[in-house]
């Protein structure tokens, strides 16, 4: 869809918008000389002081780590590099100038922390896809919904006859049609390309509510799905959104549990960096990153309960579950850790059983990783279904542990037997289906009246160590030697 000429020349003679800022225009320039240098960068960004600031601190964030931090802003270019320094310089330059106009009818509060969550959102579906792009899917995604902007100024009446649809995205873009004859994405795009930005940007913008959006172009299709994951946290009922974006995300993106997680851990980083950087409260510091946790646990729960099983989605388990890939060994080390201090303050026993898969790789080379995770989150639901589980998450790549609150020493051990059982008909069923080969070792430990331990990295040494002990198909407990489990 495309505006019309009479929106078009109105857009044009409206002051503000029609043109970038001077600074923008500035760095829109520099982005488009295939010659451009660092000193010319460098001018670029020194025009503007805040702007300049701003690229420091970018530099030094968490997000472009490196041995030692950027002091210069020569440093911080060669960090960033120079097409990301022009990306990040347009956008703080854009949201700096654009935050100062007023609203004709706009909720211009609502408006910003949408768009710079979706911002932000857009960098993290890129560190999940693996992405090199990082910057200019945080442009596209910031500068999708710029049409409601120039909107606001040339057809005040239409946002301030819009009422609460401001909130419900896909609605308001409805009655933007049912108004004008077209969105304000296409408004967005007429601008951007008006601006002569990157005609890769431009039709992101413009195709950002279409759900058919090109499948061959995943650029386009994560500043997409960037609006929707904005408006799950910015929902009154986020846990009803979330599950419809986890629908959105498989079909549209094709992300699995373990990339929805990395998103979901990469919001939650990025987020104050974002707040802090451009000076907008996006998310409640109680609610809204409680919310981040939820969906994480919602996630983790399809990956431990497939979806084709009768358990829904979002259904409540006994314990908070939490089963996580390597990349996320810090984070379950300080899970385990709150669960111990927890179980140690109040003086409740709280045992470990670390599970040991063998010949994993060789499941992944001759079956495929799919066969792999699958039987990882088989042996998760087993160990996950013993009585007092905490949490579950994978230690290692063929590792998966679990923590059992109020069992002693010897309920550890009679839980390790019970999962080594039951882990045996798991594994004839995969047999039957797959023909695979592999077995399962337990160490177990636990931290009772009997047996004392000082912190968490000496019960889980001990858990290892018996681990190390245990011959496959059998469990062994810390001090004691092998057994087989009961038949």
């Amino acid at each position: 869809m495309s505006i019309d000429s009479r929106l078009a020349a109105k857009l044009a003679r409206v002051k503000g918008l029609p043109s970038p800022p001077r600074v923008a225009m500035r760095i829109i320039e520099a982005a488009r000389d295939p010659d451009i240098s660092l000193a010319k960068v460098a001018e670029v960004v020194t025009a503007d002081p805040v702007i300049s600031a701003k690229i420091m601190r970018m530099a030094n964030s968490a997000a472009y780590t490196t041995r030692g931090n950027c002091t210069t802003l020569r440093r911080a270019l060669l960090t960033l590099g120079l097409d990301a320094t022009l990306i990040v310089a347009l956008s703080f330059s854009l949201v700096i100038s654009l935050k100062r106009d007023k609203s004709a009818g706009l909720d211009h509060d609502y408006f910003w922390r949408r768009s710079l969550m979706a911002a932000t959102a857009a960098a993290a579906l890129a560190n999940a896809l693996k992405r090199t792009d990082g910057e200019a899917l945080f442009l596209a995604a910031l500068l999708q919904d710029i049409g409601m902007l120039a909107l606001d100024k040339c057809e005040p009446s239409v946002y301030s006859g819009a009422g609460d649809l401001q909130r419900d995205h896909l609605a308001l873009s409805e009655f933007e049609v049912g108004q004008l004859g077209c969105d304000h994405a296409d408004v967005g795009g007429w601008l951007l390309d008006r601006w002569k930005l990157p005609q890769e940007l431009v039709e992101a913008v413009i195709s950002s509510h279409d759900r058919r959006v090109f499948a061959d172009d995943e650029f386009a299709r994560c500043v997409a799905l960037s609006g929707p994951l904005a408006d799950v946290w910015l929902a009154s009922d986020w846990n009803h959104s979330f599950r419809q974006l986890v629908s959105m995300a498989v079909d549209r993106l094709g992300l699995d549990d373990t990339q929805l997680c990395i998103v979901l851990d990469s919001l939650r980083s990025r987020i104050p960096e974002t707040e802090s950087m451009f000076e907008k409260d996006l998310l409640h510091p109680e609610t809204g990153f409680a919310a981040l946790e939820e969906a994480r646990e919602l996630v983790m729960e399809r990956s431990v309960f497939p979806a084709n099983n009768e358990r829904a989605v979002g259904e409540q388990t006994h314990a908070p579950v939490t089963l996580l890939r390597l990349q996320h060994r810090t984070e379950l080390n300080e899970i385990l850790l709150k669960e111990f201090q927890t179980a140690r303050a109040a003086g409740v026993p709280v045992g470990v059983v670390m599970a040991g898969i063998d010949s994993l790789d060789h499941v992944i080379e001759k079956h495929g990783t799919d066969t792999a995770d699958r039987l990882l989150r088989e042996a998760a639901r087993v160990m996950l279904a013993q009585r007092g589980s905490r949490v579950v998450g994978q230690y290692s790549r063929n590792e998966i542990i679990v923590l059992l609150e109020n069992c002693n020493h010897e309920a550890t051990r009679l839980a390790g037997r019970r999962i080594l059982r039951e882990f045996r008909s798991v594994l004839e069923r995969f047999s039957g289906e797959n023909n695979v080969q592999v077995s399962l070792a337990l160490g177990v430990a636990a931290m009772d009246e009997d047996h004392s331990f000082d912190n968490l990295a000496s019960l889980l040494s001990a858990t290892q160590s018996a681990l190390a002990n245990a011959r496959f198909g059998s469990l062994a407990t810390a001090g004691e030697l092998s057994e087989p489990a009961e038949n």
